[in-house]
């Protein structure tokens, strides 16, 4: 509140239900069966969760940890998934071994993460399907491009970056990682994404648990999926239509083969990739056509 006082600024939304809500409504032409859900852990799985209610749409959340720098760990170095997710800014003088040191120090975080947050409801598997990958706001890009990478891998048809409030040179950023761009509010002057917000709290693991039990409770079995067990059938995977997805350093990954994935949708209802054209330039840069109002 005084950080806004201090700044001028006016929230421009309640809370990230709020905020949530505003994103659904510029979303609206992504209604399809084939569509997936996915917010960054925890505070953007609060905006997805609304967006999904609305659309309506199977709800997953990515567990994204900053890499830290091993002197000054406030400061990112970039970000990384559980899998293939990773974005490096650069060595910032370190050398590559401790570039390693610090991406996998943050890779095992994001995977004990990950299994807080799925400990109730396994993942689901976005491959063919458009995915929507939502956060409550960005500053560097770093966690919304590592989970644009990620799933890129997972074979997803479809990659779309969602947002409420960002910096503008951030939205461009990101073009170059999705297939389309979505921020209602892109700002020269951010300051800070929670001043955006009247309330602005931390969401525990266990709202975020709960969060993605009430939007399995509320779809029919067959609108999210298989289960775990029946998705044990082989899963033919295509090369990442991204090219170049990991950063320019060579970090090793160390994960193990990455579990079983619940399908959202049955694949016999997959449609085929639509006809190129969306609200924004995509990440070949083809213009697309602008956004419609509201």
């Amino acid at each position: 509140m005084s950080e806004r006082l201090f700044l001028g600024v006016t929230p421009l939304f309640a809370d990230r239900r709020d905020a949530g809500r505003a994103l659904a409504a510029a979303l609206a032409g992504e209604r399809e069966p084939e569509l997936v859900v996915v917010g960054l852990a925890r505070g953007g799985l609060e905006v997805a969760a609304e967006v999904a209610r609305i659309l309506p749409a199977p709800l997953d959340v990515l567990a994204v940890r900053k890499v830290g720098h091993p002197d000054q760990p406030e400061y990112g170095l970039g970000a990384v998934t559980p899998g293939d997710g990773l974005y490096l800014r650069g060595p910032n003088g370190l050398t590559a071994e401790q570039v390693a040191t610090a991406v996998d120090k943050a890779r095992t975080a994001a995977r004990q993460l990950d299994r807080r947050l799925h400990r109730e409801h396994a993942p689901l598997d976005l491959a063919g399907n458009t995915v929507l990958v939502v956060d409550d706001g960005l500053a560097t890009g770093g966690s919304m491009i590592a989970a644009l990478r990620w799933a890129s891998a997972a074979d997803a048809r479809r990659v779309v970056a969602a947002v409420p409030v960002g910096p503008t040179d951030t939205v461009e950023l990101l073009r170059a990682e999705a297939d389309e761009v979505v921020c209602l509010y892109p700002l020269s002057d951010l300051f800070a994404v929670g001043v955006w917000y009247r309330s602005f709290e931390q969401v525990a693991d266990r709202e975020v648990v709960r969060l993605l039990d009430e939007n399995r409770r509320a779809r029919p079995r067959e609108a999210v999926g298989r289960t775990r067990a029946q998705s044990l059938q082989p899963i033919v995977r295509s090369s990442s239509r991204r090219a170049d997805t990991s950063s320019s350093l060579s970090t090793p990954r160390g994960d193990p083969p990455s579990p079983r994935r619940e399908s959202p949708v049955p694949a016999a209802s997959r449609r085929p990739p639509p006809r190129p054209g969306s609200r924004s330039r995509s990440r070949h840069g083809t213009p697309r056509e602008p956004p419609s109002p509201g």
